[in-house]
């Protein structure tokens, strides 16, 4: 403890030291050595009530060059709206022209030789409109002339970029029009012109589009912002369609700090500072590298130091501590999803948008998940006696085999002797429910055999109908197990302990209670699957279900749970359209019943074996929790006076599009690989910096806070298997959408051999391209704040990528000693003659307890 207390405290240290000199580090890291650095020296935001007329100048009358354009400028053309320049255009006559627009530069006013000007503009598409920003010699002697983007209406696809030079032989010019008919220019963009002695290279986006080495001009130049219409260049303007307008959001000029300082007029004076929306000052300087302190660095800091005081003082008060981390989350959600919205990407919007949709689905479960678990008395319990009910333990079966159910049943035997010890006039009956015969199963008879052998009852159907909710139904109503009956569901699989009954029966002395769940564990954790499987399931049974049961929303969860009967009887059963009866049931249930999770390990199953199965059980689980949110939903999204009250909607809201993040992390995943293959920018521009003091704040404080309310444990494996997952969640969400949820499938007990290729393909194709994306980015040396953000996720996901199929070869590996280690636990000796039932199942489970820990004591 002592050295994770040093470690983590030289952590948090360095991790402040970087907070609080953010602005000073990113100019370190852009100089490298004593390489000069940009100094803004320009800029306008457009956000005053009128045009800076310190910077610039308005034009009036037509322009007369050789184009012969048929517009006519007027200062009156030139507005300032929303934050934003806007040049009108429209058809109105005057000085004899047809059309009217506007212009403004910083003619003597602003001129610089060599620097970088950073703007964000849109266009309007309408044929005759020709839209220019660029730059022209102070002198008056033309050319040169660096057009930073041009764009026509007509030709709605291409900006131009264009270099003019003179020299022995007159005017020169490079065309270097970039085209791309799926950018939309009418939305914003960010444009970055580099002018450097030697060079001039344009950037969109992030994206070098264009350089020019020839002609550079090295005189000093003034900015020109206007919109021409008509004439040679322009072509003819559209007869209907007018006015339009040219807007520009903001325009910066920078220069190194080695060269030489702009001329003419007003030099730049950085405003003063003021706070943004931030907390950070306003403007650049070139000046020192004062400290900068943003909301995500204080959010971020006060992360840091709860993570530090969780793990150096064990007797934390858990309770506060879980409530301040949830306040940080809360705080620091709708911060970066605020700033996050205004760098949707317009253009790209079918990307843009979906990313956006899915950081607001993961930003609203993970405030879901902090609401869920926030600190609340335990619901008091009402006096009364459980114990003269009835009750019947039913374990429905199908395929699963005799080694799979023996367990389960020999548990049921070894739980009702010890509550028949502790309650002598208890009834306690056990019966399987065989599936067998009406699903076509070879050996059905062997549980008829199996409960002959035991002493206990088996309900064989001969009509099918209805999955799992069919066979416990028939089941159910065969037994006479109704009205004031309880009813206890195991999986097949689901060996309870003795102290089963003992801990769930008593709380229906409350005759409210209508259903009390408990957890789900796998006992075979020698398989790297189930053992995986196991860490993302602790998330669920460990932290949330213990808040949902708090606020009366624990959902029945189909195994290791006992029902009041009378609550079944009162919706007709359990119900059996769903492949996800359980959920659908709680949802009917809890109008007016209420119910308990404990979270004890007092039953343990068998896990996935492979992958295979694994993602076979959860397609199973998110076709059918994702088809009863479709059937159901109006129950969980409006209010009724007789229906679920707002807490327990939000918690089935929650846990009913849990299973879309299907669909998120593959968005997630295709947006970088988009964007590193194909310049798909589902972001406008932004610099890495910016990017970061927004993101990772966000992101490091719900990582504290998730690895804090799960009991201060990194569940990574859950998430690498939740990211595997993916493809088959994607998949049963199209399943639900096209009404073709599929059939009831039971989870394998056993590896499936020659299936685990065939369900990772989609991974194996995953991989391929994101290695395909990384080396087309390692040939980008000019890589923009977006690249380098891509290629950090790509980088993730191909290493998630890599940790799933080891682990698919992993299990692989090991699946014969998981076969012989699993036919262990299922194989039952003749039990000694001393021994009862209950004491036999006990020691068997001890005894393999004590062989795991003997395990991993060893090197």
């Amino acid at each position: 403890m002592k050295t994770l207390r040093a470690f983590l405290i030289v952590l948090i240290l360095t991790l402040l030291s970087a907070s609080f000199s953010t602005r000073a580090q990113a100019r370190h890291r852009a100089q490298k050595s004593s390489a000069p650095r940009w100094v803004m020296t320009f800029d306008d935001e457009f956000s005053a009530p009128s045009l800076d007329t310190s910077k610039w100048t308005t034009s009036r009358g037509p322009m007369n060059i050789h184009e012969q354009p048929v517009q006519s400028f007027r200062p009156e053309d030139v507005r300032l709206e929303k934050g934003a320049l806007s040049i009108l255009s429209e058809r109105r006559e005057a000085d004899g022209c047809e059309f009217t627009s506007g212009e403004i530069s910083t003619l003597n006013k602003f001129a610089q030789r060599y620097g970088r000007i950073v703007f964000r503009c849109r266009f309007s598409a309408l044929p005759g409109i020709w839209s220019a920003i660029y730059l022209l010699p102070a002198s008056g002697d033309w050319p040169p002339e660096i057009d930073l983007t041009e764009y026509r209406g007509s030709v709605p696809d291409t900006i131009c970029i264009t270099n003019h030079w003179r020299d022995e032989n007159g005017h020169q010019m490079e065309h270097m029009d970039y085209v791309n008919p799926a950018v939309d220019w009418t939305q914003w963009h960010t444009y970055e012109v580099v002018w450097e002695p030697g060079f001039v290279r344009w950037s969109i986006d992030g994206h070098v589009r264009a350089k020019s080495v020839q002609g550079v001009s090295s005189v000093p130049m003034y900015l020109r912002i206007n919109t021409a219409i008509g004439g040679v260049f322009a072509g003819e303007p559209a007869e209907n369609g007018w006015p339009k307008t040219f807007d520009i959001d903001y325009i910066h000029v920078y220069r190194r700090s080695d060269q030489p300082a702009p001329i003419l007029g007003v030099t730049y004076v950085p405003p003063a500072p003021a706070p943004n929306l931030n907390g950070a000052a306003a403007g650049v300087s070139g000046g020192g590298d004062a400290p900068a302190w943003s909301f995500g660095d204080a959010v971020l800091v006060a992360a840091l130091l709860a993570l530090w005081s969780a793990a150096a003082f064990a007797r934390t008060d858990r309770r506060r501590m879980t409530m301040a981390l949830g306040v940080l989350v809360g705080a620091s959600a709708p911060w970066y999803l605020l700033w996050r919205i205004s760098f949707i990407n317009g253009s790209f919007w079918w990307i843009a948008l979906p990313l956006f949709a899915a950081e607001l689905f993961g930003a609203a479960q993970i405030l879901g998940f902090h609401y869920t678990i926030w600190p609340r008395p335990e619901p008091a319990a009402a006096p009364g006696d459980a114990r003269p009910r009835p009750i019947f333990i039913l374990i429905p079966t199908v395929d699963e085999g005799r080694g799979v159910v023996e367990p389960t049943a020999l548990g049921a035997l070894a739980a009702r002797e010890a509550y028949q010890k502790a309650h002598p006039q208890a009834e306690v009956t056990i019966a399987l429910c065989n599936d067998g015969y009406v699903a076509g199963s070879p050996d059905w008879r062997d549980m008829e055999h199996l409960a002959d052998e035991l002493g206990i009852l088996c309900v064989t159907r001969r009509e099918g109908g209805g999955a799992k909710a069919g066979n416990l139904e028939y089941a159910r109503q065969f037994l006479g197990a109704t009205g004031e009956a309880l009813i206890v569901i195991f999986d097949a699989d689901m060996a309870a302990r003795p102290e089963f009954l003992l801990r769930t029966i008593p709380p229906f002395g409350d005759s409210r209670i209508g259903w009390v769940q408990t957890g789900q564990y796998y006992r075979n954790l020698e398989s790297p699957v189930a053992r995986w499987a196991q860490d993302q399931q602790m998330v669920f049974f460990e932290t949330i279900c213990p808040g949902k049961s708090r606020l009366n929303s624990a959902f029945i969860c189909g195994t290791n749970v006992v029902i009041r009967a009378s609550a079944l009887d009162e919706i007709g059963g359990l119900p059996q359209e769903s492949l996800t009866e359980d959920f659908a049931a709680s949802i009917l249930l809890h109008a007016r019943w209420r119910s308990v999770y404990l979270p004890e390990i007092l039953a343990e199953g068998l896990g996935p074996e492979d992958l295979s199965s694994y993602f076979s059980q959860q397609r199973r689980w998110a076709a059918g929790t994702l088809g009863v949110l479709r059937r159901e939903w109006r129950r969980i999204v409006l209010p009724a006076s007789d229906g679920l009250t707002g807490p327990q909607r939000a918690q089935y809201a929650l846990s009913g599009t849990h299973y879309l993040c299907g669909l998120s992390q593959l968005i997630f995943f295709a947006a970088p690989l988009l964007y590193l293959l194909a310049g798909v920018q589902a972001m406008n521009s932004v610099s890495l910096l910016e990017f970061l003091r927004h993101f990772a704040p966000y992101w490091a404080v719900t990582q504290i806070a998730h690895w804090y309310a799960c009991g201060r444990r990194w569940r990574w494996r859950g998430a690498i298997l939740g990211f595997a997952a993916a493809p088959v969640l994607a998949a049963a969400f199209v399943s639900v959408l096209l009404r073709r949820p599929g059939r009831f499938v039971v989870t394998a007990k056993a590896r499936r051999s020659g299936r685990a290729g065939r369900s990772l393909r989609p991974h194996f194709w995953g991989l391929a391209v994101s290695v395909l994306a990384l080396i087309v980015a390692a040939g980008d040396p000019e890589r923009s704040a977006l690249g380098a953000v891509s290629v950090f996720w790509t980088l993730y996901s191909a290493a998630v990528l890599c940790c799933i199929i080891w682990l698919a070869v992993e299990a692989r590996a090991q699946a014969s000693e998981s076969a012989k280690a699993t036919r262990a636990l299922l194989e039952r000796p003749a039990l000694p003659a001393d021994w009862s039932l209950g004491e036999y199942v006990y020691r068997r489970r001890q005894a393999r307890e004590d062989e795991r820990s003997d395990e991993t004591l060893r090197p």
